[in-house]
């Protein structure tokens, strides 16, 4: 069973609400506890959710015990996030009454151009401030509970954290980049607050990047996460969806012109492909005769599906363990335990091969 493509049917027939073909037989012989416990790594366990609740209402072929198991975590992981918006407007509120120019991105963002946001979850909050609030927004958030986080906190993102909210306080979108790239990144003037917009979802007012500039954001940050430990199915997810809805307010050939100067034009060619190959995004975001070459395609995917997916467990275990350790709550360790499967400790040589395979696609794609 090729379960990278089962993935990306129960994808698809989630986020365009499509009915999934093939025979009852097929459905039956899928290891579901496995595309559950995989899905949870990719961070995108309630986004399928829908796909496999048709699958069982039509054809009864999953476990019942794990299918009530699943749908019951779905509905806790909406419950748990349904009050997001509410905490970062209460944050945005409390900055902008004491004149701070704050910017919303990322996670909290492309949650709104899912079918359902509270179905792309995500622990943090992305906020940007100029280099000169940053005391002041530090000051304000921590008259409202919000405390620094010392051990997470670098050099241009202040942690701080109350509760099960965590924000990213960005003063430096390009902090982790060498000096000669940072140099690149800096003069596309993401920061600039002429390419920050007004931005309303959920419950949520404030400004954010526009979309051309959130577009290359994210590819950035993409490429940045690839080349430390791999990127999963969800990076991969929000660049589509993000493309599809604002198709027509992102500057492609601004964008092409822009990821070649920086001299990763080869990168977001071949995600993009990925992604009009797999997810249904639309052809105009790379040129029309860009063929991405067969074996590297087959390479990414394969990177993206198990290094990828490795490199987040790594992530979501040493969160875990942080988390437990300072809620020091047995009940929340209990009910989320489970998450983390056996399948996060892998050999050595496990690791040195994604670390070659990986090494060789960055050199492929010329990053």
């Amino acid at each position: 069973m090729d379960y990278k493509m089962v993935m990306l049917l129960l994808i698809n027939g989630a986020i365009y609400n499509k009915k999934l073909g093939l025979m009852e037989e097929i459905w039956s012989e899928i290891d579901w506890r496995y595309v559950k416990d995989e899905a949870y790594q990719h961070n995108c366990m309630a986004l399928i959710f829908p796909s496999v609740k048709r699958i069982q209402e039509q054809f009864n072929c999953i476990d019942k015990q794990l299918f009530n198991m699943w749908e019951t975590e779905v509905e806790e992981m909406v419950d748990t996030y349904k009050n997001n918006n509410k905490r970062i407007q209460e944050v945005v509120d409390v900055l902008k009454s004491k004149n701070i120019e704050v910017t919303l991105f990322k996670g909290a963002v492309l949650a709104h151009v899912y079918p359902v946001s509270q179905y792309r979850n995500s622990w943090d909050i992305d906020l940007y401030v100029d280099k000169v609030d940053k005391d002041a927004a530090i000051s304000e958030l921590n008259n409202i509970k919000y405390v620094v986080n010392e051990d997470e906190s670098v050099d241009g993102v202040i942690v701080l954290e109350k509760d099960d909210t965590k924000i990213d306080l960005h003063t430096d979108l390009w902090n982790c980049f060498n000096a000669e790239l940072k140099e690149k990144l800096e003069k596309l003037e993401i920061e600039n607050k002429k390419n920050h917009i007004d931005f309303v979802g959920e419950e949520i007012k404030c400004k954010t990047f526009n979309a051309t500039k959130q577009f290359e954001y994210l590819f950035l940050h993409m490429m940045k996460h690839f080349k430390e430990n791999g990127i999963g199915i969800r990076h991969l997810i929000d660049v589509t969806l993000f493309y599809d809805k604002y198709k027509k307010e992102i500057d492609v050939d601004l964008v092409r012109t822009e990821m070649n100067t920086i001299g990763c034009i080869s990168f977001y060619e071949a995600m993009c492909s990925l992604c009009i190959a797999h997810l249904g995004m639309n052809r105009d975001a790379i040129v029309n005769n860009y063929i991405i070459e067969p074996h590297i395609y087959d390479k990414l995917l394969n990177d993206i599906f198990d290094a990828g997916a490795f490199g987040e467990k790594t992530v979501r275990r040493i969160k875990f363990n942080k988390m437990k350790e300072k809620m020091n709550n047995k009940s929340f360790a209990s009910k989320i335990k489970n998450r983390f499967k056996k399948s996060n400790v892998v050999s050595e040589s496990y690791v040195t091969n994604i670390e070659k395979e990986r090494a060789e696609l960055i050199r492929m794609l010329e990053l």
